[in-house]
């Protein structure tokens, strides 16, 4: 599993999983040293947006 991340990063990481911007798969893998499509890029924006305007 990659759900360690880097140190600068943890904190973050520990935002957005609380926040619900961030989900693992099946599995519970966040993946977070893959790369990330433009698709899940604009998920994540989407999410945020939708935090902020609430």
């Amino acid at each position: 599993m990659d759900n360690k991340p880097d140190v600068w990063a943890q904190e973050a990481v520990e935002w957005a999983v609380e926040n619900k911007v961030l989900f693992g798969d099946e599995n519970g893998n966040y993946k977070l040293h893959d790369t990330c499509t433009r698709q899940e890029m604009l998920v994540f924006l989407d999410r945020v947006y939708n935090l902020i305007k609430a």
